[in-house]
């Protein structure tokens, strides 16, 4: 039996990323609602959004004031939950999930394109991490401006944060593109996927 068969068969990996990365993203939003909860009676009346270069911009109170961030944190994990079901159609377009390669990717076996798939909604995670971290830096800096002891949010963590989605986004084409390169090595396809016909030199 073909031994390249029995790859292309074999169940789609179960990384650590599968479970690691959910469960990194549901931390950083319990860490930032138990941090909300937990200075929620040492609030003062009012509470500002903490703008950028020093200046607060506009004040709020109440719940929801104190409870944006984290609410914003909140609604981005559902988002990425829903971004699951389109699982199925990223199989038929690649483009979907942006993985790299699309002319290799579409002439993978089901099985090779499924566990590509498969890699690159589990790997997907990896981007709420970057912006719940900057939320709860956010809700930090909130309780700071409230309490007088800086005037808003200083441009340097706005800089990390935009580093860390590159980075995030980096390391997600990296793996994919080395993934979706090794199962194409497994089924014998070359780099350019399927071989072109008609490439001569000319007459």
């Amino acid at each position: 039996m073909d031994p390249t068969c029995d790859r292309s068969r074999r169940a789609p990996a179960k990384g650590l990323h599968v479970l690691v990365l959910p469960l990194l993203d549901v931390m950083l939003l319990a860490l930032l609602f138990l941090f909300s909860i937990e200075q929620w009676g040492a609030l003062p009346e009012r509470v500002s959004p903490a703008g950028l270069g020093g200046t607060p911009e506009g004040w709020a109170s109440g719940f929801l004031g104190w409870f944006a961030l984290p609410l914003v944190g909140a609604g981005i994990l559902l988002i990425f939950l829903g971004i699951q079901s389109l699982r199925q159609a990223a199989f038929r377009r690649p483009w979907i999930a942006s993985i790299p390669r699309g002319a290799v990717f579409r002439a993978l076996p089901p099985e090779a394109r499924e566990r590509i798939v498969s890699a690159s909604f589990s790997l997907l995670w990896l981007f709420p991490l970057p912006v719940l971290a900057f939320l709860l830096y956010g809700q930090w800096a909130i309780l700071s401006v409230a309490r007088g002891r800086m005037n808003g949010l200083p441009w340097p963590p706005l800089l990390f944060f935009l580093v860390g989605v590159l980075l995030a986004l980096a390391a997600y084409l990296a793996v994919l593109d080395s993934r979706v390169q090794r199962e194409a090595r497994e089924a014998g396809i070359p780099p350019g996927g399927e071989k072109r016909k008609g490439t001569g030199k000319g007459k």
